[in-house]
């Protein structure tokens, strides 16, 4: 079902994001989560996180709708969760989304990410959790994009422990958390 959303929700975004004049990501996301509202026969809802990018300032604009919080690292600097907050899609039909900024640096790192990764629990059901993932990024701050994957997989539980199912951490390659540069 969650593939089925994803591909609804792309075809909806190509053919309305500014045409609609929904350029900024709150209004964005208001509009789809009226356009998608929670089924109780299917009882499923779906996060989104949805952000504006201008290259030339390094500002990120971004709004979320349950979601779990993006991941600034600054150049040379310590993780920062980002703040993140909304409900998920569907839950209230006139729900308000709060939309946050955040300027990026030259060589800082955006870590989006899907709740598998945090929801996973070690054998003694510990959670991996927001905090098991910022000390990963914390001690790879420095290494590349391909180690800093390398290492959260590695101190990650795996997905056999998933508190709930999950779809497989350690993702497959080429998935997992993203951080391109600027």
């Amino acid at each position: 079902m969650a593939a089925l959303h994803s591909v609804a929700l792309t075809r909806v975004l190509a053919s309305t994001w500014t045409v609609e004049g929904r350029s900024s990501p709150a209004q964005l996301t208001k509009w789809l989560n009226s356009e998608f509202p929670y089924d109780p026969e299917i009882g499923q809802y779906f996060t989104f996180l949805c952000g504006t990018l201008d290259r030339s300032t390094g500002t990120l604009r971004y709004a979320c709708a349950g979601h779990p919080c993006p991941i600034h690292v600054p150049d040379g600097g310590r993780p920062v969760a980002l703040g993140c907050a909304g409900l998920p899609f569907g839950l209230f039909a006139d729900a308000d989304f709060d939309e946050a900024e955040v300027e990026f640096g030259l060589g800082d790192r955006l870590y989006l990410y899907s709740d598998g990764v945090t929801d996973t629990m070690n054998e003694t059901h510990e959670d991996f959790g927001i905090a098991g993932l910022m000390e990963s990024l914390k001690k790879t701050r420095g290494s590349t994009l391909r180690a800093a994957a390398r290492s959260c997989r590695a101190t990650s539980p795996s997905p056999a422990r998933c508190r709930r199912p999950c779809s497989g951490w350690p993702a497959p390659a080429g998935r997992g958390p993203s951080g391109p540069r600027w």
